[in-house]
């Protein structure tokens, strides 16, 4: 407990301070549970965060993630995602990202747009506006974008990547971060995955996580993941499906000097009705 407030007094006083660049938004429940693996994931199910993705998403999907970091009740963290497919081979995202703690709030817009470019490679964009404010400055702006990239290597491996702020920017005389992110995913059939990546922030030690999803029923899923870097954290998490395409997700993550931080998401799959049988049977 003393370590959390110190922490949060931390965080209000680099506020404050203007020295607080965007915080690292959390996870939705479905990436979350799985110590945040994301950029190698095959399938649409559990939110889009590498825009390659949506080269083979189908059908609309609908998302709506909330969490309480490290469990301190003045900070908010939300997560709104929309994914339509626009044809056979291409799909397009909006993502909204919501962070607020006392006297300073933050805004993430994305727009994204992913390709098929053959059975195997995928290929994706996305624009980002970025929005702080804070009690004692004004509020300010920037306009970023990521880029991934997605491939079907082998039958059971998927390999993935992205570059986020490729172009490094600077907010309040502080440099945006270059993000590289990189991950393989095995996929041994329709009961088990196994993901790992690593992630890279300019200036800073390379972090990895990993993680796993099973299915003992087609609409139950169990998950588990760890991630290392600033402190190792453990995360466990499941999902469970209706038949209307309707998903609850519930994920809790574990850092050992902060404490928990809880993760609800539910989500929507709009598609004929036998798609959505067959991607849970």
């Amino acid at each position: 407990m003393k370590k959390t407030l110190l922490f949060s007094l931390a965080l209000l006083a680099g506020t404050r301070a203007g020295a607080q660049v965007f915080m690292r938004p959390a996870d939705n429940a479905a990436i979350s549970a799985m110590g945040g693996v994301a950029v190698s994931l095959p399938d649409a199910g559990r939110g889009v965060h590498n825009d390659a993705l949506l080269g083979m998403a189908r059908g609309v999907h609908v998302f709506a993630s909330s969490a309480m970091p490290y469990g301190i009740a003045g900070w908010t963290n939300s997560h709104a995602q929309l994914v339509a497919g626009l044809s056979p081979a291409s799909a397009a995202t909006i993502r909204l990202w919501h962070n607020a703690a006392a006297g300073y709030s933050e805004q993430r817009l994305s727009a994204g747009y992913g390709r098929r470019l053959s059975e195997k490679i995928m290929i994706g964009l996305s624009a980002d506006g970025l929005r702080r404010a804070a009690e004692t400055y004004q509020p300010d702006f920037l306009i970023s974008c990521t880029a991934g990239v997605l491939t079907h290597i082998l039958p059971q491996l998927w390999l993935g990547c992205t570059v986020q702020n490729p172009f490094p920017q600077q907010s309040d005389g502080i440099w945006l971060p270059v993000v590289f992110r990189t991950g393989a995913t095995w996929k041994p059939g329709d009961t088990f995955l196994f993901s790992i990546e690593t992630q890279k922030i300019a200036g800073k030690p390379a972090s990895v996580q990993s993680g796993m999803e099973y299915r003992p029923q087609s609409r139950f899923a169990l998950r588990a993941g760890v991630r290392t870097g600033g402190g190792a954290r453990l995360s466990f998490g499941t999902a469970c499906s209706m038949k209307n395409g309707l998903t609850f997700h519930a994920a809790t993550e574990w850092r050992a000097d902060l404490g928990i931080t809880p993760t609800f998401m539910i989500s929507r799959t709009f598609a004929p009705t036998d798609q959505i049988n067959n991607k849970h049977s």
